[in-house]
């Protein structure tokens, strides 16, 4: 199995540290807002207090950082190992490794698919783990704290119902970005090919000068891959346009929820309060 005991250790570590990130992130933005606060009051011991409490909490926070950092480096590495072995003793598993280099042409690269692709593929699987887990936890807080200030559920609710809309529009926006990575890794382990048949056939090449023909090979795979590579930057462009220009949306959206709702409740306890003192004035 490629997961295990030492696997769900780190990612419940990478989980806690997740936890610990985020309750110093809140504590930061709140010693910023002191600081900032004592800074224009003119408050030289609320300032000194605030600043002498960061520099105390600095070491903490720095150890958070970085053992998040070992906790998802440490499960990278035992999932590529794990994966690694499960691969290779499939790979020499009889003769497969001879049919799959002599016979099966639909196997290509052998080579980089089992050192660099499944290396990209246990980054990529724990960068999604982190990736959802703390957002997820962002959003949690974030629609905690809103529902018990002034704001209450409104906001909340028409926040999560933007996001579940807009990442229902990015997602199908996002759907050629799989071909796209695709066709790269193909490129990649194309020039890679082209590279090692060189090394590999290099005295034959050399004894029927086919040194030229051999540079048109490798210059046609690396425009190949310039160009592929060329698509992909434009089409994140446009995505990461895209997904700015919605998530300025979405602060907008909650800036102007946050503000009616406030301002319809001030305007109400100001209407109370002139018929409060019309009344008193009456009697």
């Amino acid at each position: 199995m490629v997961v295990g005991p030492s696997e769900y250790a780190y990612a419940f570590g990478i989980a806690g540290t997740l936890v610990l990130k985020t309750v110093c992130d809140l504590w930061l933005i709140n010693n910023g807002t002191m600081i900032e606060s004592g800074i224009i009051n003119a408050d030289i011991k609320k300032l000194q207090y605030n600043i002498g409490q960061f520099f105390l909490i600095m070491p903490s926070l720095a150890l958070v950082n970085n053992s998040l950092k070992f906790f998802m480096s440490q499960l990278r590495l035992n999932i590529r190992h794990k994966l690694s072995v499960l691969l290779y003793n499939r790979y020499v598993e009889g003769l497969t490794y001879y049919r799959i280099n002599v016979f099966d042409n639909s196997v290509q690269n052998v080579d980089q698919l089992l050192t660099n692709d499944v290396d990209k593929f246990s980054n990529a699987l724990v960068d999604v783990y982190t990736n959802v887990a703390k957002p997820l936890l962002d959003v949690i807080i974030l629609v905690q704290r809103m529902t018990i200030t002034y704001t209450g559920s409104a906001t909340p609710a028409t926040m999560m119902g933007y996001l579940a809309i807009a990442g229902t529009l990015l997602t199908y926006a996002r759907k050629p970005l799989t071909s796209l990575t695709v066709k790269e890794t193909q490129l990649e382990g194309q020039l890679r090919y082209v590279h090692s048949r060189l090394i590999t056939n290099c005295e034959e090449i050399a004894f029927y000068q086919g040194n030229n023909r051999e540079r048109l090979v490798l210059l046609n795979a690396l425009k190949k891959l310039r160009d592929h590579l060329y698509d992909v930057s434009i089409f994140r462009f446009n995505i990461d346009f895209l997904d700015n220009v919605i998530a300025r949306c979405k602060c907008q959206l909650n800036f102007v929820t946050g503000h009616a709702r406030v301002a319809t409740k001030s305007g109400l306890e100001f209407y109370i309060l002139n018929i409060d003192l019309r009344e008193t004035k009456v009697f």
